[in-house]
């Protein structure tokens, strides 16, 4: 990515004898990307690096497919770039796909205790879903009742807009 806006500098300074200032401005999409990758870069290594550190082998498991899970997702995020400058081919964004599959199934059954681990009050989360004392049902009932939209039997606009439509013969 960095080479990538190195030439990118080098294209608008020596090929079209840009001045450095103007050929920077230019070329800073790519510099703005070769600095993001950066910065993901040194996430990702830093993620990986304290893996083991002081863990069980079930935590350290688990958080390494955390860290597959977030590398991939940023190759995931970023494909165009990958398949455009041919350090991936389509054959390899599919085998990505597949990966973040199957991370996504080993962290299933312990997405509960990873958000848990956060400890993030049940207020702070506005989550029918994750409330600690298992009622989803009724809460869910309770949030959709409190919604702005079922304040009324029929949305507004229904009337004005929506029924003409419905009742035009298309």
């Amino acid at each position: 990515m960095v080479a990538l806006a190195g030439q990118q500098l080098d294209k608008f300074t020596l090929k079209e004898k840009m001045s450095k200032p103007l050929a920077w401005n230019r070329a800073n999409p790519w510099l703005i990307r070769a600095a993001k990758a950066h910065s993901e870069l040194l996430l990702f290594q830093h993620f990986a690096d304290i893996l083991n550190e002081g863990m069980s082998a079930e935590l350290s498991a688990v958080m390494l497919s955390c860290v597959l899970l977030y590398g991939l997702c940023r190759i995931e995020e970023n494909s165009i770039f990958f398949l455009e400058t041919g350090a991936l081919s389509s054959s390899d964004m599919r085998a990505v796909h597949d990966h973040v599959a199957r991370h996504l199934g080993i962290l299933r059954p312990n997405a509960v205790s990873l958000a848990d681990a956060f400890a993030h009050h049940d207020m702070m989360l506005l989550s029918a879903l994750g409330a600690q004392d298992g009622d989803v049902y009724r809460r869910l009932y309770d949030m959709a009742k409190k919604d702005p939209l079922n304040r009324t039997e029929v949305a507004d606009g229904i009337q004005e807009f929506i029924k003409p439509i419905m009742k035009a013969k298309m």
